[in-house]
């Protein structure tokens, strides 16, 4: 349910306009089918707000939330990046994210809609294939996940990840 909080829209004079829309029972499956995200799978119910502002300078958001029910739900990213993007780590943590089942996942958005916009997601979860505890390289990674795929295919992940650009790119 999309709701659109009571609210004064005074058109009389030029002034902020200021809506604040309450999301309640977001499917995240539903809602990445709908917008065509071709590289992201996700399951979950989110609920939260996204207050805007619309003025003579155009529209932005101002303190947009959506969180995860508990109980939590799934994520799965497949980019296109390389080995050689990446480095071990970071091939680490893409491959987490391949298929991760997450307990919390919060999204905060903030910025203008014809401007700059940014999206931090914050995720904690534990990866559910243990193809990510094949670590590229050798060194000291190598030599610890060898004998501990399993091991490693159960470490929690946090993800702090931060998205900003132009307001139709981040959504794209």
């Amino acid at each position: 349910v999309l709701t659109l909080e009571p609210t004064v829209l005074d058109f009389s004079r030029p002034s902020e306009k200021r809506l604040t829309f309450r999301v309640d029972g977001l499917d995240a499956a539903r809602f990445v089918q709908a917008m065509e995200f071709g590289n992201i799978a996700a399951t979950g119910t989110f609920d939260g707000a996204v207050p805007m502002i619309f003025d003579q300078n155009g529209g932005r958001v101002v303190g947009g939330r959506l969180v995860a029910r508990p109980g939590g739900g799934t994520l799965a990213y497949v980019g296109e990046l390389t080995d050689r993007d990446l480095g071990t780590y970071g091939k680490l943590a893409f491959d987490a994210l391949k298929s991760l089942r997450y307990s919390r996942l919060t999204i905060d958005m903030e910025g203008a809609l014809a401007g700059e916009f940014f999206t931090r997601i914050q995720v904690d979860g534990i990866a559910r294939d243990p193809a990510i505890a094949r670590v590229a390289g050798g060194g000291i990674a190598g030599i610890v996940a060898r004998p501990t795929l399993a091991q490693l295919a159960r470490v929690p992940f946090r993800f702090n990840i931060r998205v900003q650009g132009p307001f139709r790119a981040v959504i794209g």
